[in-house]
């Protein structure tokens, strides 16, 4: 069943379309003959042209209109509200065996389910022999399949081919994490597979890297010819992090990729993050010191220095139409937020508008510090408290960790989102802080954007964890905030959109479920909702099962063994209570013919109903490890059954604007740049 909408005007920069009222229907030849069909994943365009065309020689024969369907808000009990189903999606020992800690999602087979990567996130592990039991793999390929019960997961690890080398010889390919986007805007998810090889002792150089692989439309994967994202053989470059974007709107996926310190812990190790410029064919050209991202060896005092990144993220945070470039850095180093000023060239502005830390930079309640003043008496103001710690030499460096430069955070993931529905996009960091640290570490906090008296007229405002419920109470005195990744998802479909923070494996960390109050301010409920997952360092959000709501799947940290995990299983749980409210899920293409790149990555869409207006923009990963949620953008409605308005500004050079009127609330609907229909599946 589809929905549709008549033209109104089109232009090079705005397209409006107007609801032609739901009385109108046409038989099935019709509906044939308008170039789709419903439910259908549509293949391989060559001629974008061409398919934009037939849309709209629809004209004024629409498609049908689907019945309204409509619900009550969603109640919320005592709980839990999500399932345990892990041995429903196969995930459990006597099935798949699945292991890893870095997750994927994506739809790789193009039969409109949601699929999964998974990697064991190792530096330098080539694979085990396909011959070897499964949980030995270090990276898993898992299509979304019909089961007994409902969604299960089939492995089709070797059949992908996913992990083929560059010789051909094997599947074995060292791979520690994945980004997928459209990079061939061939109508099919493609993936940047990242190698992360570092001169850490114990690290292998198996001669592997960094690799684009292009998917044939059904989940089998081929090495894209050889380019500049895959470094020498003579680079040891420890990749983090990657985000696809269109930096310069020419309708060509790009990739920003971050790198940490070529051997941990060294500071003037650490590397240059890199852009790569799209081909549109797979291969990519490196443009980072011709976009204006290059930093330096050691520059700290002047702010341009390399920095351990950890996450990176893409975003239209000042809302003019082209992506921003939000980096999260390790070792208490600063943010760094690249503002793109339209020509695909870039300026930091981190420290200007609050992102590069929170600015409290008092460090004498660091115990590091009173150990320090306890080996130099007189050194230290005389009130100086004594050290709460074991001091061994070394933990403080005068001229070095008292400046603002080492009083950041340990940044790992910054999402980009619109915490308060005001139509700006705000920033939520996932940290990980300890308790000897003291208050000059940034802790995991809410970003908010506000309007302030500057040049741009905005700023990014920190209320503080105490003032809006994100506070924690660490039951311990030597406690650790082990945030490494960090989602937005409206999990109840209330229209809010609800924060989850995966925290890793420190005793009393676990995954923390903040749910978004409507009058403002959050409430911890992971306990209660049933997701407080020990050593939740991993995680992914999709609609896995399409019953309109989101489901959660989540890795698990080994590391220090505190959580009961004996092995990085990965665990799935099943939203129970999201479906019986209101939503809609956009899948959106954009066209290439018109300058945006298939996947519309970067789209910015604003979805009016029921006096409540969200905004949501499509990204191609972001944070720790590329983090990835599935491309299709899901909102909650609350009470509202039915959708005012979309609007849609597409990610080419022009800004393109189109929108639609009176759509169905309760169905995922397809829009496609430049067609004035919303089709419904």
């Amino acid at each position: 069943m589809r929905g549709f909408l008549c033209s109104l005007a089109v232009s090079a920069v705005v397209l409006l379309s107007a609801a032609c009222g739901d009385d109108t229907t046409t038989d099935a030849g019709d509906a044939a003959d308008a170039g789709d069909v419903p439910g259908d994943v549509p293949g391989d365009v060559e001629d974008a042209e061409t398919e934009t065309e037939t849309d709209a020689d629809a004209g004024d024969v629409p498609p049908e209109v689907p019945p309204r369907i409509c619900r009550e808000p969603v109640v919320l009990g005592r709980g839990p509200y999500f399932y345990q189903a892990t041995i429903d999606a196969a995930f459990d020992r006597d099935h798949l065996y699945v292991l890893g800690n870095v997750l994927a999602t994506a739809d790789l087979d193009g039969d409109g389910y949601p699929d999964l990567l998974v990697h064991r996130g190792a530096a330098g592990v080539r694979d085990a022999p396909e011959t070897d039991p499964p949980q030995a793999w270090q990276k898993r390929v898992l299509l979304n399949r019909p089961g007994p019960g409902g969604r299960t997961f089939v492995d089709a690890t070797v059949a992908s081919e996913y992990g083929r080398t560059r010789d051909g010889a094997s599947l074995g390919r060292a791979a520690s994490f994945a980004v997928i986007a459209d990079v061939d805007n061939d109508g099919d998810n493609d993936v940047f597979s990242a190698t992360m090889i570092s001169d850490d002792t114990g690290v292998s150089d198996p001669g592997d890297r960094s690799e684009i692989l292009l998917n044939d439309g059904a989940g089998r994967f081929a090495l894209a010819e050889p380019s500049a994202i895959s470094p020498a053989p003579t680079e040891h470059w420890p990749a983090h992090a990657a985000v696809f974007l269109d930096a310069d709107r020419d309708g060509r996926l790009d990739l920003f990729v971050g790198f940490q310190y070529r051997r941990y812990g060294y500071p003037d190790l650490a590397l240059q993050d890199r852009l790569y410029r799209g081909a549109g064919d797979g291969t990519f050209v490196d443009v980072t010191d011709a976009a204006g991202l290059t930093t330096h060896v050691g520059t700290y005092e002047e702010g341009t220095n390399h920095r351990p990144t950890d996450g990176t993220t893409a975003c239209d945070i000042d809302d003019d139409g082209d992506d921003d470039l939000v980096v999260a850095v390790y070792g208490r180093q600063l943010n760094q937020l690249w503002e793109n000023l339209g020509d695909g060239t870039f300026r930091e502005i981190g420290a200007e508008v609050g992102y590069a830390s929170d600015g409290r930079d008092d460090y004498t309640d660091n115990e590091m510090y009173r150990c320090w003043c306890q080996d130099n008496p007189g050194s230290c103001d005389a009130g100086t408290p004594a050290p709460r710690i074991s001091c061994t030499s070394g933990g403080w460096q005068p001229g070095v960790d008292d400046r603002p430069y080492r009083l950041g955070g340990n940044t790992f993931s910054t999402i980009c989102f619109d915490a308060d529905n005001d139509g700006d996009m705000d920033l939520f960091n996932a940290e990980i802080r300890h308790w000897w640290a003291g208050s000059s570490s940034d802790p995991s906090e809410l970003l908010e954007q506000v309007a302030a008296p500057t040049t741009r007229g905005w700023t990014l405002f920190r209320p503080g964890n105490e003032t809006n419920g994100l506070a924690r109470d660490w039951r311990a005195v030597d406690w650790n905030e082990g945030d490494l990744t960090v989602a937005y998802v409206d999990f109840d479909n209330d229209g809010w959109k609800d924060v989850y923070l995966g925290s890793s494996d420190y005793p009393d960390d676990r995954g923390f479920l903040f749910r978004r109050r409507p009058e403002g301010g959050y409430e911890e409920i992971g306990r209660r909702a049933g997701v407080a997952h020990p050593g939740a360092n991993a995680q992914t959000w999709a609609d896995f099962d399409r019953d309109g709501d989101l489901d959660l799947v989540v890795g698990s940290s080994t590391m220090r063994s505190c959580c009961g995990w004996t092995e990085p299983e990965v665990h799935y749980y099943r939203n129970d209570v999201g479906q019986d409210g209101n939503w809609v899920q956009f899948v959106l293409e954009g066209d290439p013919a018109a300058g945006a790149n298939r996947s519309a990555i970067g789209a910015k869409v604003t979805v009016t109903a029921g006096g409540l207006t969200q905004v949501q923009e499509v990204a191609g990963g972001y944070g720790h490890y590329g983090l990835q949620n599935d491309l299709v953008l899901h909102f909650g409605l609350g009470a509202a059954c039915d959708i005012d308005s979309v609007e849609v500004r597409w990610p080419d050079a022009a800004g393109t604007v189109q929108r639609w009127e009176d759509l169905r609330g309760n169905y995922r609907i397809r829009l496609r740049q430049g067609s004035p229909y919303a089709w419904y599946e």
